[in-house]
């Protein structure tokens, strides 16, 4: 049950990211681009596939915060590796260094935005035990 908690939790923001990157892309664009009807599904699958690879990479919590830095590190660098090959294989990019630092940057930004939710939402919960305990001490 925890795994599959987890997995929906990084489904969800990571999709959210994804879609936010996605739309800033758009709007920056310097073209005119016809969005695909079928970018949703594409952004779904690649929420999907790489909230599956965060649920296993973080099922088990880093003991000490150089794990929790290598353990994120390690992560990014795949989260690259397999939006590269996704967006090969969706079409969202070309195979030249333009296109794969293109990338990067996205999924820096997906990254920073997942992180960024991860921390506020843990934030929340601690203070909530923080104040239980309190109330409890009483």
């Amino acid at each position: 049950m925890k795994f599959f908690k987890l997995f929906l939790h990084f489904f969800s923001t990571i999709t959210l990211g994804i879609t936010l990157v996605c739309g800033l892309n758009l709007m920056t664009a310097s073209e005119f681009y016809v969005v695909p009807k079928y970018i949703l599904l594409q952004v779904a699958a690649a929420g999907a596939i790489t909230a599956l690879v965060s649920a296993i990479a973080f099922y088990k919590e880093p003991k000490t915060s150089k794990q929790f830095w290598i353990v994120n590190a390690i992560h990014y660098v795949l989260m690259c590796v397999i939006m590269i090959l996704i967006g090969l294989w969706f079409g969202w990019l070309s195979l030249e260094l333009k296109g794969i630092l293109s990338m990067v940057i996205s999924v820096a930004l997906v990254y920073a935005i997942t992180f960024t939710l991860n921390y506020l939402l843990a934030k929340k919960d601690a203070d909530e035990i923080n104040k239980a305990l309190q109330r409890r001490r009483k």
